[in-house]
């Protein structure tokens, strides 16, 4: 149930583009403005120090992706990447029909899909009832 109450304060929500596109772990920032305050911010809000264990997690979150690109470029240039594709498109093109067969089977069950019949033009000399 929702409040009402709360409605009433909250003046406007403003949800900004993450800091790394694609990334799900990437920070945010959402500014809540209220009726007659405006954005407010917390005192103090997000200086928090780090403990030594959340900035290593930190840091290795930091350094994967650039690990993952690097090794991709080094792939890519000794021609192992394009290998790798040319040997698993068969399989990765078979594993997208399946996926759309099953999503097209649960749509036609849910009601929300229906195959339309094509629209038969009449023939001369045939005569339709």
């Amino acid at each position: 149930m929702k409040s009402p109450i709360v409605h009433q304060f909250v003046d406007k929500i403003v949800v900004h583009e993450r800091e790394i596109k694609g990334s799900q772990t990437s920070p945010q920032q959402i500014d809540i403005y209220f009726n007659f305050v405006g954005n407010f911010i917390p005192p103090n809000f997000g200086d928090a120090p780090l403990t030594p264990e959340e900035e290593e997690e930190q840091k290795l979150q930091e350094e994967r992706p650039e690990k993952f690109k690097q090794n991709y470029q080094k792939r890519k240039a000794s021609g192992k990447q394009q290998e790798y594709e040319e040997r698993t498109k068969e399989h990765h093109r078979a594993m997208m029909t399946a996926k759309k067969d099953e999503y097209r089977r649960e749509a036609i069950a849910n009601g929300v899909y229906t195959t339309v019949q094509p629209i038969l033009q009449p023939q001369k000399g045939v005569a339709t009832v």
